[in-house]
């Protein structure tokens, strides 16, 4: 029997018992059922406010707040009903309204809630609130960091090696993580930032790098969950300047003797950019114009020889003096004898080459048939890769045993 048969059955037995005493039967009917109240009480509930929502692959929150008709709720409830299972009281809500925060919702899916209003234990609003959140997959995701052009110093924007010790790296992540870069197998981070909601790209300045190679990675994190790290990049830091470390000659035609296919080999320290050493060279083969002079001087160390480049009539910043302690051409001044040539790099970048077409014209060479050693004095303006100048001026004595020359 349901409810309200049992009431009506309770209503003709109380008639009756009126009858048979005497009473009349309309003073039962001023009675109420407690029962009836509530359930007209709970019809009346509104259904609660909500907003402020915020999603992240490790939780979702949004405001509770109360109904804006109907009486005032004792207590929330929110169950989470997608996807499957559902899953009852995914947080607690006062009264008077607050925050719900659900700890762990289902990533990469859209998780939905149903918010009710509750009077009592026994009775809430007939028509929930409906919350919808696209929660994000926690699969966290960071890219390799890349070198800012701009902190790319010297010869190349795009080469990873710079001057700069405390450069900035860029790269994508999941939106909302924490990036940190690391250096190598320490495990302390060189830099980090957070990102924002819906920010995928970072840009992070890095502490103090020392001087070498480093290996860079980076992590991301959202919540409890960590990217794996990504690809390293290497990058070279180089703040010391580079120095002329050696001159050689090459022998030709004649030994001895200033004639075709002569080499003369100056040797940097390191790498150099070739556009330092002559405008807008690239290392490849270029004319030039070899210039040699005897100095008007018996001493055989204060000969000197210069070079200039003939393409664009510019000279080549390389050689300030080369000392041949040899007479390579008769006479004390002789002034000027000219030979054209090709000037090249070397792969490795630190040696440039020149190699003569044929005999210097405008002087008289002779055969030299003595050991010597030459000497080469450089000139302010070639730069390492890195951007670094040439600062020492200092003369470098040919390396190795003493030879014959050309």
């Amino acid at each position: 029997m349901n409810r309200t048969s049992k009431r009506s059955a309770v209503v003709a037995i109380a008639a009756a018992a009126a009858v048979l005493v005497g009473l009349p039967a309309v003073a039962y009917f001023t009675l109420t059922s407690n029962e009836d109240t509530a359930a007209v009480t709970a019809n009346a509930l509104g259904t609660p406010a909500t907003s402020g929502l915020t999603i992240s692959a490790s939780s979702v929150s949004f405001t509770v707040a109360a109904p804006a008709t109907g009486p005032a709720p004792t207590a929330y409830q929110v169950n989470r009903t997608a996807p499957a299972p559902a899953v009852p009281n995914v947080c607690s809500v006062p009264a008077a309204g607050g925050t719900c925060t659900d700890p762990s919702p289902v990533p990469g899916q859209t998780n939905t809630y149903a918010v009710f209003a509750r009077l009592g234990t026994s009775w809430a609003s007939l028509t929930p609130a409906t919350v919808t959140a696209a929660v994000p997959s926690n699969t966290v995701t960071v890219s390799a960091p890349d070198l800012l052009a701009a902190d790319d110093s010297g010869a190349s924007n795009t080469d990873d090696i710079t001057n700069d010790t405390t450069p900035r790296f860029t790269g994508t992540a999941t939106a909302g993580a924490t990036v940190n870069l690391y250096d190598g197998a320490n495990p302390t981070a060189i830099g980090t930032q957070v990102l924002g909601a819906g920010v995928t790209s970072y840009s992070i300045q890095v502490s103090a790098l020392t001087g070498g190679a480093h290996s860079i990675t980076a992590v991301a994190t959202v919540g409890a969950n960590n990217s794996a790290p990504s690809s390293a990049l290497a990058v070279t830091i180089d703040t010391t300047a580079p120095t002329a470390s050696d001159i050689q000659t090459g022998t030709g035609t004649t030994a001895g003797k200033i004639d075709a296919n002569d080499e003369v080999r100056f040797t940097f320290s390191e790498a150099v950019d070739p556009t330092s050493v002559s405008t807008g060279w690239t290392g490849t083969s270029v004319g030039v114009t070899v210039t040699f002079r005897n100095s008007n001087s018996s001493v055989a160390s204060q000969r000197i020889q210069t070079i200039v480049v003939t393409t664009g009539g510019a000279a080549v910043n390389l050689v300030g003096q080369v000392g041949w302690n040899q007479s390579y051409m008769s006479g004390a001044n002789n002034g000027t004898s000219t030979a054209t040539g090709t000037m090249t790099l070397s792969a490795d970048k630190k040696t440039v080459t020149i190699k003569l077409a044929g005999s210097p014209s405008g002087g008289n060479t002779t055969a030299i048939t003595a050991s010597s050693t030459l000497n080469w004095t450089p000139v302010a303006g070639p730069k390492d890769v890195a951007g670094n100048s040439l600062t020492s001026l200092t003369p470098v004595t040919e390396q190795g045993t003493a030879d014959i020359d050309f």
